[in-house]
């Protein structure tokens, strides 16, 4: 049965090299299923809403795949690699500030007071080795990363709010009798490690040409950005995030 299982996937994938290559088709052959299930919906929505206006005139809608098209592209267009290195890299620099907050690794006594004890080296090298442990740990059996939800979930988002943004953009530039407004969502429940600062934005609406703000506490940085998982994002604002955008329409009465 297991060699039948895997018979089919080489017929629709072709020769892989092992599991995480494997997960990682499936995964963008998923991703494009939902960024076109997500334009189909947002357009089943626009039209909906449209209908309870006053006025009679009918929206202009998108081309469903070519906001599929766009959206693809501008995922294909990030780096990869680069997001879920810089996530590393932001985990062990909040690490270090930790272990540098404790008062137990510095020395109050003598000439070198004020200096680091050596077990906050100690302390830093064995956080390092773990973190290092979880980001590289491979079932032996499948080759498949434990991080693979983060992955997907990051993977997946994303491809749900660049749809999201790339049709109302759409929508707006064939409508100009139109005003458009978004509302971050928490999706609270999804968050296994929640962002403060994500929370704080939840029901924020704004307009839909204007950028969400917020400080990210873990990076130091202010944020600027259109809507959750947009492009450019650093890894800390979006691995593992489950926030979405609502977007909101209204006809211009003027």
């Amino acid at each position: 049965m297991a060699k039948e299982h895997e018979n089919r996937l080489k017929k629709k994938y072709g020769d892989y090299k092992n599991y995480t290559e494997l997960m990682q088709m499936i995964i963008a052959e998923n991703t494009e299923r939902v960024a076109r299930a997500v334009g189909k919906m947002s357009n089943d929505v626009f039209e909906k809403e449209a209908k309870k206006t006053k006025t009679k005139k009918a929206l202009v809608m998108p081309d469903i795949d070519s906001v599929v098209l766009r959206a693809q592209q501008i995922r294909k267009g990030e780096e990869r690699g680069k997001l879920i290195s810089d996530n590393l890299r932001y985990k062990l620099n909040k690490d270090l500030k930790e272990i540098l907050k404790n008062p137990k690794y510095t020395k109050t006594r003598g000439p070198l007071a004020g200096t680091l004890k050596k077990e906050a080296v100690a302390d830093f090298r064995n956080t390092i080795q773990k973190i290092f442990e979880n980001y590289t740990k491979r079932n032996p059996k499948t080759g498949v990363p434990d991080n693979i939800r983060n992955i997907a979930v990051t993977e997946i988002r994303a491809a749900v709010n660049t749809t999201k943004n790339e049709f109302a953009k759409q929508l707006q530039s064939k409508n100009p009798d139109i005003i458009l407004y978004k509302m971050w969502v928490h999706n609270r429940k999804l968050s296994k490690v929640p962002r403060k600062a994500h929370q704080k934005l939840n029901g924020t609406e704004i307009h839909f040409n204007e950028n969400f703000e917020y400080y990210n506490d873990v990076t130091g940085h202010y944020v600027s950005t259109p809507h959750p998982h947009a492009e450019g994002m650093e890894a800390a604002d979006v691995v593992g995030c489950s926030c979405e955008c609502k977007i909101i329409i209204e006809r211009n009465s003027s």
